[in-house]
């Protein structure tokens, strides 16, 4: 797959994901002043807009845009789940997990690839052994590497706070991140030795995606830790969390295959089941996990580190984690310690997206101020939900206001596209030139690369583009 292939296929297949995320967070934020969410006519009506008490509202709707989701979009099968103030709001799967087998999709029991979202683990281990005083976030990366080393291209060194803000100044390539079978994987830290990328600008100077920099600093867990990466996430993550149903291994572990759903691809009427994607950065994007187990870990993070009566992370690190340690500009949000950021009618968005080619698209989100966490995962990657779909769908009342998709701010990181990965939207940036510099703010308030001006609130209105799938809903 090319390059500008690949970057195509993930602005149109993350669709499904930015519109189950928005109007879940607006159905959980009335206080935000939104309007109901405007559901396509074969759902039942929204929640009250006075706000969501009962679980068995949000299912109702979520049952019928859900279903009309799947069917229009091809996609076999999808998970969810929900937490607010504190506990496990809602979880339902929907649809088949294995369509040959007629296996349903479980929320509890049913794994789904996860892709980038795993970053969020990695991040939190680096952070747990930080708290140690195993690693330190500023030293030079260099410093817990044995067999290889960065190049000194600049005389910046890396740290580990660049690896969790993408702020390393690495190229951003693709190039063996997918073997074609488990027995092509190499050792992690042969892999990273060989492949080390360009350094192309100082670290510290301009987010730009990297699954190499996550990839690395998992390696480097596996340095200080003296275990391999996916053991260490097990012993300190998912087993005082209690996710009995998560795994960065790969293949997965027999205990946990059998429940692995399938990924599917939908060309000329039919479906396609995949082989599993290998992913060969796993701590950048291998974790294989159910939605149920996805809410301890969104729970944890939004009690500050504390799930039942186990702790993960001291407050002061998941607030940390959650705070803005990097922007390309204070108009755009920026990047926390693993989570990049977003912004909701002016409330803090935590946000990750995920994607495992072509088979599986996935998206947290977290609301610290509301105390809400949503994730949704599908089994196969939407061919037709762009972001027209969302505008649509989750639009306000309020007179003279922009639909909440109109704004690249509001849409910032919730899209695998390249240009959410500089803080505003831009499908084409990664064919520019590994040093080029998209976030650039210059005079008249024009960005570098992007024909867009900063409109007077600091927004970059987006133009908007008429699709006939959406608009027939």
């Amino acid at each position: 797959m090319s390059h500008f292939h690949r970057i195509n296929v993930r602005v149109q297949h993350i669709g499904s994901a930015l519109f189950s995320v928005v109007f879940l967070v607006s159905l959980l934020l009335p206080s935000l002043g939104m309007a109901p969410v405007q559901a396509m006519q074969a759902t039942p009506p929204p929640p009250s807009p006075t706000g969501l008490s009962d679980p068995r509202e949000l299912a109702t709707f979520l049952n019928g845009v859900l279903s009309v989701q799947l069917a229009d979009d091809h996609i076999p099968g999808a998970t969810v789940s929900v937490v607010k103030d504190g506990r496990l709001f809602f979880a339902k799967g929907y649809g088949d997990a294995d369509l040959q087998a007629g296996t349903s999709v479980s929320a509890q029991t049913t794994l789904f690839r996860i892709g980038s979202v795993s970053k969020l683990f990695t991040a939190t281990a680096v952070l747990q052994l930080a708290e140690q005083g195993k690693l330190n976030l500023h030293a030079d990366v260099n410093t817990y590497l044995k067999t290889f080393h960065l190049p000194a291209t600049y005389p910046q060194p890396i740290t580990l706070a660049h690896l969790l803000t993408h702020t390393a100044g690495f190229e951003d390539r693709e190039t063996g991140l997918y073997p074609l079978t488990t027995s092509d994987l190499e050792p992690l830290g042969q892999w990273l030795a060989a492949h080390i990328p360009a350094r192309v600008r100082p670290p510290g100077e301009l987010t730009a995606y990297s699954n190499y920099g996550f990839a690395l600093a998992g390696y480097i867990v596996e340095q200080v830790s003296g275990m391999p990466f996916d053991q260490y996430v097990e012993q300190h993550l998912f087993q005082p969390l209690g996710m009995r149903f998560s795994t960065f291994r790969q293949p997965l572990p027999t205990s946990l295959s059998a429940d692995l759903s399938q990924g599917y691809t939908y060309s000329n009427g039919v479906y396609h089941p995949g082989p599993f994607d290998v992913v060969q950065t796993a701590p950048a994007g291998a974790m294989s996990t159910t939605a149920t187990d996805i809410a301890h870990f969104m729970l944890a993070q939004l009690q500050n580190g504390r799930f039942g009566t186990e702790r993960i992370l001291k407050a002061a690190t998941v607030q940390k984690m959650q705070t803005q340690q990097f922007t390309n500009d204070p108009r755009v949000p920026g990047m926390a310690y693993g989570f990049p950021e977003g912004n909701l009618n002016s409330q803090h968005l935590l946000v990750y997206t995920g994607f495992v080619p072509p088979s599986f698209s996935s998206l947290l989100a977290l609301l610290p101020e509301q105390q809400v966490g949503l994730f949704v995962s599908y089994n196969s990657a939407a061919q037709r939900v762009p972001i027209a779909t969302a505008r649509r769908v989750c639009r306000t009342d309020q007179p003279g206001q922009r639909h909440l998709l109109d704004d690249a701010a509001q849409l910032h990181h919730l899209g695998e596209a390249a240009g959410a990965r500089y803080g505003c939207q831009c499908h084409r940036w990664r064919e520019r030139s590994p040093g080029d510099r998209p976030n650039d703010v210059r005079g008249g308030g024009t960005l570098g690369l992007s024909p867009g001006r900063w409109t007077g609130d600091g927004r970059l209105p987006r133009r908007p583009q008429r699709d006939a799938h959406a608009e027939k809903r």
